[in-house]
This record gives structure tokens, sequence and C-alpha cells, in this order.
């Protein structure tokens, strides 16, 4: 499964995400041709015009997990629903972007995630590959008060940010 997960704790704060390199494509073209995918738009891209579908993937039929945890209660793994937009060359059919909003219940609506992976081609070993060549992950969190089950109010929530470029691609040789 592709998925995010942030994690608190003394020596764990922060923001952890997977499957940027494949997996959470596969899974989000996968679950939203089982949701709903429409029309959004057009937009200009670097080399012409891009093709926006809109999906979106209720929490019942998703692959795509989070691990939210809060300080001293663990780590609650949870399939979340989730919408996005899926971003396609009309002349290639290639994707060139991918993007990726959690839509968490109770009790872990305090935390709230979005992805976004560019892909692009990179040739390997001489040949040119579709792949991803930036992710981009947010998360903002609103921690609990001490002394309630409920986020407080009045404390400003914590950003999390991941932008990492995919570089440096080689061919792998097995034996």
């Amino acid at each position: 499964r592709a998925g995010s997960g942030w994690k608190a704790g003394p020596k764990n704060l922060g923001l952890t995400t997977s499957g940027e390199f494949g997996p959470i494509l596969t899974t989000v073209v996968g679950d939203a041709i089982r949701g709903q995918v429409r029309w959004g738009h057009w937009e200009q891209g670097a080399n012409g015009p891009v093709a926006v579908l809109r999906y979106l993937v209720p929490a019942e039929i998703s692959h795509y997990t989070l691990s939210v945890g809060v300080a001293g209660k663990g780590v609650a793994p949870q399939a979340s629903a989730y919408h996005g937009e899926i971003a396609v060359d009309p002349a290639s059919g290639n994707i060139v972007r991918l993007t990726i909003e959690s839509e968490l219940k109770p009790p872990h609506q305090i935390f709230d995630s979005s992805i976004e992976v560019e892909y692009g081609p990179v040739t390997i070993g001489g040949a040119t590959y579709i792949c991803p060549v930036k992710g981009v992950a947010l998360s903002k969190v609103s921690f609990p008060s001490e002394d309630t089950k409920s986020p407080d109010p009045t404390a400003p929530p914590q950003v999390f940010l991941n932008d990492v470029s995919f570089t440096e691609f080689a061919e792998l040789h097995g034996k």
C-alpha cells in the first residue's frame, strides 16, 4: 500500500512518506477507476496543453493508508478517503502530475495530508522512461490539548513539508 505517515513522540516527530516512486501511482489510478473520475480542465504544461482529471476515492475502496500517531497513543494505520488530480499529456498519454489530498474522519481529523508527484522523461541506460522527478508532501497537525481528546483551538497547527527531487537515476544490473 502506498501512503504517508505522521508520528509524534520524543524521538519521532515529523513527516514520513513512502510510495512516491511507483506504488502511489498504481494505488491512485487503481482506486480512482473504482471511485469517481471526472473532467477537470485544460492547463498549459511545459510542452503544451495538459488534460487534468479530478478523482474522488471513498474510504471503503481506498488502498491509500495514513499512519496517524499521537504521543503516548501509538500509531494507527487507516485507509483514508482522498481526492486529487491526475494531469495527462494528451499527445503521449503520459501522466505528468498526480495530487492526493486525504480526507480523514474523527478522531483523525486533526491531521491533514497532501502529496504532489511530478513525472517527466528520464534517460536510463540509453532509453527514456517516464519517472517521478519531484515529490512534495505537506502535512498539518493540530495537537490535542493535554486534558481533552480534542484539538486545542488556540494552539497553532504544526506544519511538516518534505520536498524531494529524484535524481541520479541508474540502471541496476542483477545477478
